[in-house]
């Protein structure tokens, strides 16, 4: 069949949705403190400034993608085995997770991640 029921396969519209955000967020946000702080091609920051742009961004970034990372995370850590999955697709996904957790369950292990941001991005 032209379905494919692959574990690589799992969390595919996940992940896509997941990088195409960030990575705009992520770009968006800095450019925007850039255009603030009056950084030019010329003028460059202090690194202080750089690490306060770049985890802004990083952290603006986890927050608007977040629910898909954990939407993906869950999917990909289900059984291997189609009978036992828990997750049918991400949006059965999503809304189990809604059921079971509420609006708090599309966001736990955040803070981790945000502590993260500031270092890495």
């Amino acid at each position: 069949s032209a379905h494919t029921d692959s574990r690589s396969s799992m969390g595919n519209t996940n992940t896509i949705l997941d990088s195409s955000t960030s990575g705009s967020a992520r770009i968006e946000e800095r450019e925007a403190l850039e255009r603030e702080s009056g950084v030019t091609q010329t003028v460059r920051p202090p690194l202080y400034h750089c690490f306060i742009a770049g985890g802004w961004a990083g952290g603006v970034a986890w927050l608007s993608t977040y629910p898909f990372d954990v939407i993906r995370n869950r999917m990909q850590g289900d059984a291997a085995d189609p009978a036992k999955r828990r997750y049918r697709h991400m949006w059965h996904c999503a809304h189990e997770i809604w059921l079971r957790e509420g609006f708090h369950g599309f966001f736990k292990g955040l803070t981790i991640c945000m502590f993260r941001a500031i270092p890495v991005n």
